[in-house]
């Protein structure tokens, strides 16, 4: 008779020949031996530590090892199995799921035997291997299916609605919550406004009870790390949001709601992080996939687009207000108002000027001013007083006293005039407040004996300036509206075409046979260049319009992060990046890496073509400013055809060569031209290009 004492797999194994432990050591499975009374272990190999990162003797040591690291959901029906055969004495092969110490899951096929020694149960005895790779391998098979398919039709409703262009950000927030959370099987959507130094919650729904709400506030000092991952602008796919370094700060929160998983993604609106889509997945670790990141990356694209429209409207609103206020104002003025452009075109002209020179409005705008206001004789004296006018930048000038009006019926009259700078994005209007001279003297305030001196500001000048910059500018904002409008009336009809495409491939794959296949392909190539070029169509758009701030950045940093970028994309690549350090400009963090993200973007395609490539970025004192270069030794081009370089949509080489749409270097010039500089290029055909830029002061 056997008799099993406790320690007794242990011993056995202390006292095993070399070769015998050798073997144990190396086999990639868990060998096992366990009590048939109690089920638990008296011997585990090696290889226990491996799978579950817990020391061997943790198993034999801890009573009920095995019932506390086998999943619950998969606990009754393993032990019933254990003791069923174990009483049958057939043994067994199952697959169910344990607990590493880790937190993580892992999937074990467990195969046990039963030894009897004269006629009774001495010992059952097995192997644990890992099979959590082929599981997971066959979850996705089974789930990506329906999982696309509830993607696709999340995408399809919100296409359809109206709710995402109007402008009303509130309930286009819900609309997406609410999908988001549906589509991807999670507990809550939330969408966090984002400022820099805090995130604001402004819709949390949470599914299971089906209710929104909003408030809660995250500050940056609080949660420095977790900002830190949000201004990187990639997403932030937390598989254990407690151990995660860019999610553990919110230890308090992610517990206190049972939070296991995170997928957080950053909205960016006109190049910069504006808020944050977060996802958030309670009980077991949650592996995010990758169709699932870009499911949830083209949710937060959607949240761009409301939020887009929400800032027209409001700046729509406000240029209503705006030129409300300027008709008043122009109204209201006793002094005769007229604002002229750089080519002396007439572009205002108030209720008291109308008076004055004897001229409707409706006939005044776009003429031009010397010659019709004021007598051609004088060109030189007004080109002079606005000369001097823009050198004084915000003060009022008073112009020549030799001035006179020229009224309608082509009589003159003598005039005095002070001139101000009507500031706007390109510094080219000039405002007028225009009074007639007596024969006495000035109808106005007198003057300093000195003819150039430096006139007071009539009280309601600023208001004037601040309404007027506005009205100019809504003729940009027209175009930015309608660029934007485009773009969201394309998109819809692009993403329809692209889920019913992949409809179609899921349902009804096996009937198309090889032409329909190939014709379904074609049509989701093609709906895919589409949506590119609408996405960098609007980027141009956008670039050309969006507000500005000139601060200190570190080129060469936001170079290595493109570079970094690009080899995670295609680490197959033999590429160099040579960049010098210490590189420093003035301008817009969000514009800049933009720019760099075309111009090496840009170096980095047409290099693919070499087994190997080399890409420098550096800069250069040229007199008194810097020229920054970035060059590479790719396809190069045709000297002969550099200025089309920059035109949009205009492409030096065949489609098929390079991907792309034309209009990655049109967006670097209007972003080197918003910087006050000038951007050109050199080079040839398979000698490689360079680009070289200024970036103004």
């Amino acid at each position: 008779m056997v008799k099993m004492r406790p320690g007794v797999g242990k011993q056995h194994v202390r006292h095993a020949p070399g070769r015998e432990r050798g073997i144990v050591r190396h086999v990639p499975a868990v060998l096992w031996e366990r009590d048939g009374q109690t089920g638990n272990f008296t011997y585990v190999s090696e290889q226990g530590t491996r799978m579950l990162g817990l020391p061997a003797h943790q198993w034999i040591d801890q009573p009920n090892f095995w019932r506390e690291h086998v999943h619950p959901d998969d606990l009754e029906e393993a032990e019933r199995t254990f003791h069923a055969d174990v009483r049958r004495g057939t043994g067994y092969s199952i697959e169910y799921r344990m607990l590493a110490g880790d937190g993580r899951v892992v999937w074990v096929r467990d195969v046990m035997n039963v030894v009897f020694a004269h006629g009774r149960r001495a010992r059952t005895y097995g192997v644990l291997v890992d099979v959590t790779v082929r599981k997971l391998a066959e979850e996705t098979e089974a789930h990506q299916g329906a999982r696309l398919r509830r993607q696709n039709a999340a995408l399809l409703d919100i296409a359809g609605k109206e709710t995402l262009h109007i402008g009303d950000l509130d309930p286009a927030l819900r609309l997406i919550t609410e999908a988001a959370a549906h589509a991807m099987d999670v507990s809550r959507a939330s969408f966090w406004a984002y400022d820099g130094a805090r995130l604001s919650c402004l819709d949390l729904y949470e599914r299971e009870h089906r209710r929104h709400s909003s408030g809660a506030v995250l500050t940056a000092t609080t949660y420095p790390g977790y900002f830190a991952a949000l201004e990187g602008g990639r997403a932030v796919p937390a598989e254990d949001a407690l151990r995660d370094p860019r999610t553990r700060e919110l230890v308090e929160c992610v517990q206190t709601h049972g939070i296991r998983s995170m997928l957080d993604a950053p909205i960016r609106v006109g190049g910069h992080v504006r808020g944050v889509l977060c996802l958030e997945h309670v009980g077991q670790f949650r592996v995010w996939m990758p169709d699932e990141q870009q499911f949830v990356g083209t949710l937060a694209d959607l949240i761009a687009l409301a939020m887009e429209a929400s800032d027209r409207r409001a700046a729509q609103a406000a240029q209503r207000a705006s030129e409300a206020r300027t008709r008043a104002v122009l109204g209201a003025s006793k002094d005769a108002i007229v604002v002229a452009d750089m080519a002396g075109r007439v572009v205002e002209f108030s209720a008291a000027a109308e008076v004055l020179f004897g001229r409707a409005r409706a006939d005044t705008i776009g003429i031009e001013l010397v010659g019709r206001l004021v007598p051609a004789r004088q060109r030189d004296l007004l080109v002079d007083a606005v000369a001097r006018v823009r050198a004084c930048d915000e003060l009022a000038v008073a112009a020549h006293d030799e001035l006179v009006g020229l009224r309608a019926d082509g009589s003159e009259f003598p005039i005095e005039v002070t001139l101000f700078p009507v500031p706007d994005e390109t510094g080219t209007l000039t405002g007028a407040f225009v009074r007639e001279r007596t024969k006495e003297g000035s109808a106005g305030p007198r003057r300093d004996e000195h003819a150039h001196a430096i006139a007071p500001v009539d009280p309601d000048l600023e208001a004037l300036i601040e309404a007027r910059t506005r009205e100019v500018r809504a003729a940009m904002l027209e175009m930015e509206t309608f660029s934007y409008t485009v773009s969201h009336d394309l998109r819809a009809p692009i993403r329809a075409i692209e889920a019913f495409a992949q409809l179609l491939a899921d349902e009804c794959g096996d009937q198309l046979g090889e032409r329909g296949e190939r014709y379904l392909q074609r049509i989701r190539d093609a709906a895919r260049r589409l949506s590119i070029l609408v996405t960098d169509f609007m980027l141009l758009a956008r670039v050309a319009s969006t507000e500005m701030s000139r601060v200190p950045v570190d080129l060469t940093a936001l170079a290595r992060a493109v570079a970094e970028d690009l080899r995670l994309a295609a680490p197959e690549r033999v590429a160099t990046f040579l960049i010098d350090e210490h590189m420093e400009a003035q301008g817009d963090p969000g514009l800049l890496r933009i720019l760099l993200e075309n111009l090496v973007g840009n170096a980095w395609k047409f290099t693919a073509r070499h087994p190997a490539a080399t890409i420098r970025f550096g800069a250069t004192e040229v007199g008194q400013e810097v020229v920054y270069t970035l060059s590479d030794d790719g396809a190069g081009f045709d000297p002969a055809y550099a200025d089309q370089l920059f035109r949009p949509f205009s492409r030096l080489h065949a489609p098929g060569e390079f991907e792309g749409t034309g209009i990655g270097l049109a967006i670097a010039r209007r972003i080197v031209e918003r910087h006050g500089g000038r951007i050109w290029a050199e080079g040839a055909v398979e000698t490689g290009a360079s680009f070289h830029f200024t970036l103004g002061g």
